[in-house]
């Protein structure tokens, strides 16, 4: 199985967001990038990291801490920082 495809993981009455990167022929590494409040795992900065890792045949996994529902919250009144 390769390609890009976003996920999502049940926690509680929510659920987090991901997006899953296997490349062709990956070597069966992954690097998994987390991130919470104040930093997003769709940054342009993590995308190019996982791209980098991509293109070595190494599947990568960006994922936020945070549900779209704390997200929201966070980004108004900055309380999960």
């Amino acid at each position: 199985m390769s390609g890009k495809s976003k996920i999502k993981f049940p926690v509680d009455a929510n659920y987090l967001e991901g997006i899953l990167t296997i490349p062709e022929n990956d070597i069966g590494g992954m690097v998994i990038f987390v991130h919470s409040s104040g930093s997003s795992g769709q940054s342009s900065r993590n995308e190019y990291l996982s791209k980098i890792l991509n293109e070595s045949r190494i599947s990568t996994l960006l994922i936020d801490l945070l549900s779209t529902k704390e997200s929201d919250i966070d980004n108004n009144k900055k309380e999960n920082r």
